[in-house]
């Protein structure tokens, strides 16, 4: 039955599977093992929701996005469901996405014992569907194909299939599991989802383990490459260009589990029976080599080493060249100035998006510059935190149709989010105020009118000054108005935000909160439709050589979707 968040306060604490007893582990000496926190108690986050909801975890509805205390840069906080909301007593993996046939989407999230699986077509307002419980490990991995779901962890039980044919009526079963190809454990489990193979990774020091997919339901195993250790891949089939009808496998292996010789794997995985080796590069200072992510366009392969981020050095990401794939070269590597660890990584819309443990979602413009890409959006999910260990967020799914990107945090659970790039745009010739500084605005939250989600700040002002925002559909630039220090930069009729007049305080700030169904203006209060572009400004009250004056930031437009 499937169990929705504004109906089922009660009936989720069934969903508690799980205590900590005995989970298995994998991986010698792998750090993962020190320093684990506990998972953080309480409950998170239901947009949706009225504040001070009673969620599944037992907690308050935390409210706003301020209220979860998250710090984030041009990205929106939709929900969060706690590890206590999800039904759970141990830390949370790696997260996954689908799609229904009928464009419902889902998030298929990795806990110690379980697979989780919860909707998030409305990312204001999430619903458990259901868990399908597992053995006992802090790796789980999920992927999918077709109306399947495929999970693995390091305690073995081979290949979990899941059932999501049903999910839509809120039904999901374990069909089968698969036990052939040797050793049950895995590390992860890819899929190219062209060519219909599925691919274990790592598990008891193996390469690739290779399963036909034909029958969805029941993946049939084909062959092992097992020449190195596999710690985690992305294969594909070209479709174009001199690889085409080629299935390439690029494969983040090492030697003695990994800890040997790591670098980059290039494999042609066209033939299971016969895989031939391309290319085989490492890369300087190389301690662990993780996961990785093909650029958009297949020229380029994003690597994380796991390891080499040990509070020396910032996260660094390094780049190979795979435009040749027999001539594969080490290009170079690119950092982000933190030294948090990174972990995994995708690239999708332009955009390289990391899960890097205590400094959460990072995201990259890969387009610009993808040899170099630069840090443009965060979402930090462990905001007391940017310690080199591995607490913090897991993994980022970046791929629903919906733009909606889902995280799973270690500690925190589930993350829905939405990169909202841009807000608004700064323009207009500012005048410096008293402080010898050009006052700015700066916005946060989100472009949609459905979500009317609106904050601006004025910052860089005079401490202590009176002001308020000022709002219009049109823009104008006139010099010194009636007097004024500054430059007003909107035009045609104004509205004014003085229910929201305050002083600038000791930090020099103004803030508005803006309510899209009810934007100030000369005739009366009036609704922002999507397509329209609406300008707002801050004007303060100011003072030269002690002469009482006022001034203006600068304006800022946000057109709204």
């Amino acid at each position: 039955m499937k169990t929705s968040l504004p109906t089922h306060l009660a009936a989720a604490a069934t969903l508690v599977f799980f205590a900590l007893s005995g989970s298995i582990f994998a991986h010698e000496d792998d750090p993962k093992l020190l320093n684990m926190k506990p998972p953080v108690a309480g409950s998170g986050y239901i947009r949706g929701l009225a504040a001070g909801a009673i969620l599944p975890g037992g907690g308050s509805n935390r409210g706003t996005q301020a209220g979860s205390g998250f710090d984030s840069h041009e990205v929106t906080l939709h929900s969060w469901l706690s590890i206590a909301d999800l039904g759970g007593t141990n830390l949370n993996n790696d997260i996954w996405g689908y799609v229904s046939p009928s464009g419902r989407e889902y998030a298929l999230v990795g806990a110690e014992r379980a697979t989780i699986i919860v909707e998030v077509t409305n990312p204001d307002l999430p619903t458990i569907v259901g868990s399908i419980p597992g053995p006992s490990s802090i790796w789980r991995d999920i992927r999918t194909y077709t109306d399947r779901a495929y999970s693995v962890t390091e305690a073995g039980d081979g290949i979990q299939v899941i059932d999501l044919s049903s999910v839509d009526a809120g039904i999901v079963t374990l069909e089968r599991t698969v036990t052939t190809g040797g050793s049950t454990a895995s590390h992860n489990v890819v899929v190219d989802t062209d060519s219909g193979f599925l691919y274990r990774c790592g598990g008891s020091g193996h390469g690739l383990r290779i399963y036909d997919l034909s029958n969805p339901g029941n993946p049939t195993y084909v062959a092992t490459w097992d020449d190195r250790y596999v710690h985690d891949a992305q294969v594909v089939t070209y479709t174009s260009g001199p690889y085409a009808g080629k299935e390439i496998a690029f494969c983040c292996s090492g030697f003695n589990s990994g800890w040997v010789d790591p670098g980059l794997s290039v494999l042609d995985v066209t033939n299971k029976q016969n895989i031939v080796q391309l290319a085989q590069v490492s890369y300087p200072g190389g301690v662990y080599s993780h996961q990785g992510a093909l650029s958009e366009d297949r020229q380029l392969f994003y690597l994380g080493d796991e390891l080499d981020e040990d509070g020396s050095i910032d996260t660094t990401t390094h780049v190979f060249d795979v435009s040749n794939l027999t001539g594969t070269t080490y290009t170079g590597a690119f950092t982000n100035g933190s030294r948090a660890v990174g972990h995994n990584m995708f690239t999708a819309n332009g955009h390289l998006y990391q899960a890097n443990y205590n400094d959460g979602l990072r995201i990259f413009d890969a387009t610009t510059n993808p040899s170099s890409p630069v840090e443009v959006a965060y979402f930090d999910t462990a905001p007391t935190s940017s310690a080199a260990d591995y607490n913090g967020m897991w993994g980022v799914y970046p791929y629903l149709p919906s733009g909606t990107l889902l995280c799973n945090d270690r500690q925190r659970g589930l993350f829905v989010l939405t990169h909202d790039p841009s807000l608004g745009q700064t323009y207009c010739q500012a005048s410096a105020n008293s402080t010898g500084q050009v006052s700015t605005v700066q916005g946060t939250g989100s472009r949609t009118v459905a979500d009317n989600d609106v904050s601006l700040t004025a910052t860089q002002l005079p401490q202590n000054a009176v002001g308020y925002f000022i709002v219009s559909n049109q823009q104008g630039y006139v010099t010194n108005p009636a007097g004024s220090s500054g430059n007003l930069c909107l035009g045609g009729a104004l509205g004014r935000y003085v229910g929201q007049a305050s002083s600038s305080g000791s930090a020099g700030e103004i803030p508005v909160q803006v309510n899209v169904n009810q934007v100030p203006q000369p005739l009366g209060a009036v609704a922002i439709q999507p397509g329209e572009t609406w300008n707002f400004q801050c004007w303060h009250r100011d003072a030269v050589l002690g002469i009482p004056t006022s001034n203006f930031s600068e304006g800022y437009a946000i057109t709204f979707q």
